[in-house]
């Protein structure tokens, strides 16, 4: 048994332990607290081996094993279901390391930052697939550079860091229109860690403020130097801040087309459940003109308006 494995063994054989004796029942609520903090560490710890030990793996380690891909060897190897192993796999993508086929060394993640703090334990699978699902969205249209520097803000908030600069990122005052220069230094942070420098990023004069990239670099929960320290985000304070920065970098957001919109129409009919059908999908603004009329005609009939008066006859 390698060293790792044997690990992992003990952490298990030790949690055993923890919840045998029925400890827990007898703890007082701050102790309470406490050993929910620490379970919440051990669960984000698990996250990032999962997430590692896949993120390394081959294209073909699933097959190896009789599974038709990754999903449903996690799904054996984890027990658990086919939503959780997608995710799994999702944010396996998000930090995993190319190989340079000529040195063999690995190259950088494509969210280096928040790779460094799934690995020291800051942040969990939840939180790294909330921090970049918004500034994914828009891959197309944001930058190598501009990526890099919302990857060095989302890192430090998930540790708890609350510079002044980072929160000034709300503000609006990046302008992402303006990172035309990708050889600029957006990224560019002092050595000595500096988190209230502010540069500008591209030749166009619009500037994101570099929030100090090192200033959170191997801190714990608690902060670092050069930073306010605060209570570590939550999943929903990464998506919230992640919608925020990408509301500043691509402000426009994609351009809509006709195209699109033609093949993203669909309209189902779902199966018979208590007596209902339920009815999704997207239609054209046409067609939907078209449907609210008939709407309209069946909620609201046209009558041939008040009866004509007759005379009573007695």
């Amino acid at each position: 048994m390698n060293s790792t494995v044997s690990a992992l063994a003990r952490v298990a054989s030790d949690l055993r332990a923890v919840l045998s004796d029925d400890a827990l029942a007898g703890l007082s609520d701050a102790e309470r607290t406490e050993a929910l903090r620490g379970f919440g560490e051990v669960c984000r710890l698990a996250d990032a081996g999962i997430v590692e030990a896949v993120a390394t793996a081959d294209v073909e380690f699933g097959h190896r094993f009789g599974c038709r891909g990754m999903n449903e060897l996690l799904q054996r190897a984890l027990l658990t279901d086919a939503p959780a192993a997608s995710k799994i796999v999702k944010a396996a993508g998000l930090v995993n390391r190319d190989v340079n086929i000529v040195s063999g060394e690995r190259l950088p993640a494509r969210w280096p930052a928040l790779r460094e703090a799934l690995l020291d334990g800051a942040v969990g699978i939840p939180g790294l697939l909330a921090a970049t699902a918004p500034i994914e969205y828009a891959r197309g249209r944001v930058g190598v550079q501009e990526r890099l520097w919302a990857d060095e803000l989302l890192a430090q908030y998930a540790r708890g860091l609350r510079d002044a600069d980072a929160e000034d990122a709300d503000s609006g005052d990046a302008d992402a229109g303006a990172a035309g220069d990708t050889g600029t230094a957006a990224d560019d942070t002092d050595a000595a860690g500096d988190a209230g420098d502010v540069r500008s990023a591209g030749d166009g004069g619009g500037g994101i403020s570099d929030a100090g990239a090192d200033a959170g670099a191997g801190a714990g929960a608690g902060g670092a130097p050069g930073g306010a320290a605060g209570p570590p985000a939550t999943a929903d304070d990464l998506r919230q801040l992640a919608a925020t920065l990408a509301m500043v970098l691509d402000p426009d957001g994609a351009e809509p087309t006709d195209r699109d919109a033609q093949q993203g129409r669909f309209l189902n009919l779902g199966r018979l459940q208590k007596g209902v059908h339920r009815l999704v999908g997207n239609i054209t603004p046409e067609v939907a003109a078209q449907l609210q009329q008939i709407f309209d005609a069946f909620n609201n009939p046209k009558v041939g308006g008040a009866p004509a008066p007759r005379r009573r006859v007695h």
